[in-house]
């Protein structure tokens, strides 16, 4: 069974689980790396969502079509830049 962490969809209820998600996985990173609290600025989490959902995702046949390779680089690009 696959499921995905981000990219689930078009919509409110797709934009929720991807925030949530990236929540998850920044928590676990910095529980990982020993720290004990970290500011997160909900904001940018929120731009990079919109820009996932967004339909400029750089690929002919759209995010649906897309390479998991060419997923990340576009989640590290929105996320690298906008935070």
């Amino acid at each position: 069974m696959a499921f995905n962490i981000l990219y689930n969809g078009e919509g409110d209820q797709s934009a929720a689980l991807n925030l949530f998600s990236i929540a998850v996985y920044l928590d676990g990173f910095t529980e990982g790396l020993g720290l004990k609290s970290q500011a997160i600025n909900t904001s940018a989490l929120q731009s990079v969502v919109a820009a996932l959902s967004g339909a400029d995702f750089p690929h002919v046949d759209g995010c649906a079509n897309a390479s998991p390779f060419k997923k990340v680089a576009y989640f590290f690009v929105n996320f690298v830049f906008t935070s």
